[in-house]
């Protein structure tokens, strides 16, 4: 049964700090994980994880991908008003 959990389910931070998001998978034939930021209803894709270990960076996101602890994480650094959104992560087959 695969499936894929996000923690938490909400975050509030202050201006100016960091924020971690967390993304846990159990799916089988897994390819890559992507993280969505998604704004006025409108999915973008700061983030395709594709192997175990890969550090991506866009700007002040960082995505870590573990494939033996089967979880991914965003860093948001140095947080801003305009981070404010929902944050999705889905896999890909």
């Amino acid at each position: 049964d695969d499936h894929v959990m996000q923690s938490p389910p909400s975050l509030i931070v202050h201006e100016g700090s960091n924020a971690t998001l967390s993304c846990s998978y159990k799916v089988t034939n897994f390819q890559s994980l992507h993280w969505y930021k998604q704004e006025e209803k409108v999915p973008t894709f700061p983030f395709a994880l594709i192997s175990t270990g890969i550090e991506k960076k866009l700007g002040r996101l960082i995505g870590t991908l573990d494939g033996k602890e089967l979880l991914s994480t965003l860093h948001i650094t140095v947080t801003e008003l305009g981070d404010s959104a929902t944050y999705l992560c889905g896999g890909t087959m």
